[in-house]
């Protein structure tokens, strides 16, 4: 089985990371994959709401704005 977990604390080395990094340590010991995302790190841009709305994002299949988050899908 295939887990992601997706992490957005800020302190990429504190309590929540060593957590998260335990859990993950924990499910491939039992043979499972895993893949963690820091949000934090990556450039994500707010929704703009391109011409009062959907429009341009929906023409065109896809969000306008050149950043990071389509590498999460």
């Amino acid at each position: 089985m295939r887990y992601v977990t997706i992490q957005t604390s800020p302190n990429l080395l504190g309590l929540t990371a060593t957590l998260t990094q335990t859990v993950l340590r924990g499910v491939q010991t039992r043979g499972g994959e895993t893949e963690l995302i820091h949000l934090n790190t990556l450039h994500i841009q707010s929704c703009v709401a391109c011409y009062n709305g959907w429009k341009k994002c929906q023409s065109a299949t896809m969000c306008v704005l050149n950043d990071d988050f389509d590498a999460l899908s």
